[in-house]
């Protein structure tokens, strides 16, 4: 499940700019930030057996919500990489699945896209 998270929201980045091309273009410092994010939530999906991730982006906010399914998650220490995704995002929010060791972890990260001069 190596890289689920950042090939599935990068795919996802990839038709959004075509969406918002030519108002819109990706800001490469943003972009790189989300790549970070991305990383930090492979590894909670490697963590906690990973169920999947869903992403999506606003059309008219640009915001990236990303929701990522797993299984009995902990965080214990004030270092986890979750508080760091935590302070990162925008939005955060959390359901539990259909099963009841499952929970949906969604995460809402600002946009990458800037106005094209």
């Amino acid at each position: 499940m190596k890289n689920i998270c950042q090939n599935t929201v990068f795919a996802v980045i990839d038709e959004a700019t075509k969406r918002f091309a030519p108002l819109l273009r990706e800001n490469e410092e943003k972009k790189q930030a989300l790549l970070e994010d991305c990383q930090m939530l492979d590894g909670l999906l490697e963590r906690f057996s990973g169920l999947g991730v869903d992403v999506d982006v606003g059309e008219v906010s640009t915001e990236i919500t990303v929701v990522v399914g797993v299984r009995y998650p902990t965080f214990e220490s004030p270092r986890d990489p979750f508080y760091t995704l935590l302070d990162r995002s925008i939005r955060f929010g959390c359901k539990q699945g259909i099963d009841p060791d499952e929970i949906s972890l969604t995460f809402t990260f600002p946009g990458i896209w800037e106005a094209a001069r």
